[in-house]
C-alpha cells in the first residue's frame, strides 16, 4: 500500500471515529437538555354577584357552568332569593341562598327538614348553600365532588 492510500485510510478512520464521537456527544447533550414540562397548574376563574356582593372561584372544569336566579319558598319563613349553579346537563348542582338575618335565625332554629349550610354574611344578608341530592351522570358526579372546594372560596365583597 502506498503512503497516500495509508494517509487517506487514516483520515477516513479518524473522521469516522471523530464523527461518531461527536454524534454520541450531541445525542447525550440533547437528551440532557430536553425540556421538562412545567407542572400543570389548575386554572381557576371567578364569579361575582354584584347584587348581593359575593364572589366564588371555580376550577377550569366548571368553565361552561350556568347560573339561574330563583326564589325559594320556605313556607312560614317566607321566600329567599337563590342562585343555582349547574350545567346544561343538570342546571342545579348547588345553590347559594340569600336570607335576611331574621330568616336565618329561624332556619337555624328548625328541628326538621333540610337546612342549608352557612357560608358567610354581611350587614344585610346571610348566605348559605345546598347541593343537589344526586347527579344525572358521571360527569355531573365529578363536578359535584368539586363543590366543597368551590364554596370554600366564598367571599363577601360588600
Amino acid at each position: 500500500m502506498t503512503q497516500i492510500n495509508k494517509s487517506i485510510g487514516a483520515i477516513i478512520i479518524t473522521a469516522i471515529v471523530v464523527g461518531g464521537g461527536w454524534y454520541l456527544w450531541q445525542q447525550e447533550t440533547i437528551e440532557n437538555q430536553k425540556e421538562i414540562p412545567p407542572t400543570t397548574q389548575a386554572q381557576y376563574f371567578g364569579f361575582t354577584n354584584f347584587t348581593y356582593g359575593f364572589t366564588l372561584t371555580f376550577p377550569q372544569t366548571w368553565e361552561s357552568y350556568t347560573t339561574k336566579n330563583r326564589s325559594l319558598d320556605w313556607g312560614t319563613l317566607g321566600a329567599s332569593d337563590s342562585i343555582d349553579f349547574g350545567f346544561l346537563a343538570q342546571d342545579s348542582l348547588f345553590n347559594i341562598s340569600v336570607f335576611s338575618k331574621s330568616q336565618w335565625q329561624q332556619i337555624v332554629a328548625m328541628e326538621e327538614g333540610p337546612r342549608p349550610l352557612y357560608l358567610g354574611e354581611n350587614d344585610q344578608y346571610v348566605f348559605a348553600y345546598g347541593t343537589a341530592q344526586d347527579a344525572y351522570n358521571d360527569v355531573m358526579r365529578a363536578r359535584m365532588a368539586e363543590i366543597e372546594e368551590i364554596v370554600k372560596t366564598f367571599t363577601v365583597t360588600k
